[in-house]
């Protein structure tokens, strides 16, 4: 009971459960939360934010735990064992794990949350494969909006293999590929095909005056 109110006067109380039944909910009233008191901490290693490219996998871990019989959620979804959880991140953001210790239902979880950052991955492209004859040469061109760091080979047919628009003068048939690398280590590849033909042999005089052109 309560005492020391007016008639119509209204006080806010705050009720701390004790016990081995968690609070539930009430079908005609907002829902309760409530946590035992006197609870043992729970504590546990995380491992560090990551920071990767876009399209590899993240794996976030905890260890070090201080009980032996919990239950992990790893982002709000169902609770399992494992402490360990993989993914492929679409994007940056925070990821949230929650363990709970299974001999105190009723002490509240530990939370941590991680924050995970994706980096884009520049496009890489070589350009249309081309034909040149022997001796001449060709400009190649790997312009990239996110790439800046650009390595080709094989280098020794280029004038400068790390430039995104190097000069290919190359004496046979050649496969040239390009690695464009961004500032946070991101990268793609792709490769260009410069076929070098061969040129015509040189007209042949005859003694009477009459150039010779040979068909081969």
């Amino acid at each position: 009971s309560l005492s020391g109110l007016s008639s119509g006067e209204s006080k806010s109380i705050i009720v701390k459960a004790i016990g081995t039944t968690p609070c539930g909910n009430s079908a005609n009233s907002d829902t309760i939360t409530c946590f035992a008191i006197n609870c043992n901490p729970i504590s546990f290693k995380a491992s560090a934010d990551p920071v990767v490219c876009a399209g590899d996998s993240v794996s976030l871990i905890i260890s070090s735990l201080n009980i032996n019989s919990y239950s992990v959620s790893w982002n709000a979804a169902v609770a399992v064992k494992d402490t360990l959880y993989q993914f492929v991140p679409v994007s940056s953001g925070s990821y949230s794990v929650s363990v709970t210790d299974s001999a105190q239902l009723l002490c509240p979880p530990k939370k941590y949350k991680f924050n995970v950052t994706v980096n884009p991955v520049p496009l890489a492209d070589a350009g249309k494969d081309t034909i040149i004859c022997n001796g001449s040469s060709v400009m190649l061109n790997a312009a990239s909006l996110i790439g800046t760091l650009f390595d080709w080979s094989p280098a020794a047919a280029l004038s400068d293999s790390s430039i995104y628009n190097p000069v290919a003068n190359p004496d046979t048939n050649t496969i040239f590929v390009v690695k464009v690398s961004s500032k946070a280590g991101c990268f793609a590849r792709d490769s260009v095909l410069i076929t070098v033909n061969k040129n015509p042999p040189a007209p042949k005089l005859n003694p009477s005056g009459t150039v010779n052109i040979s068909n081969g």
